[in-house]
């Protein structure tokens, strides 16, 4: 299985969020699974939904703080 890291900062509604949950829709899930970061100030984040859809979410300090965004993305 391939593990996708999608690093999208701040996934609030609009064009990203749709062409991301569009591909996580039609992904072959048994080759690919997708793992979200997101920063924590991130409005309507559908982790029930990435859920459901077998990727799982991360959720990390936001860039203004760097230090522990880095730290966290790192870890």
């Amino acid at each position: 299985m391939i593990r996708i890291a999608v690093v999208v900062g701040k996934m609030n509604p609009g064009g990203k969020k749709s062409l991301i949950m569009e591909y996580l829709h039609h992904i072959d899930k048994s080759k690919f699974q997708f793992d979200f970061i997101c920063d924590a100030d991130t409005i309507d984040m559908p982790v029930k939904e990435i859920q459901e859809l077998q990727g799982r979410v991360f959720i990390i300090p936001p860039y203004q703080n760097i230090f522990r965004n880095m730290f966290e993305m790192y870890r």
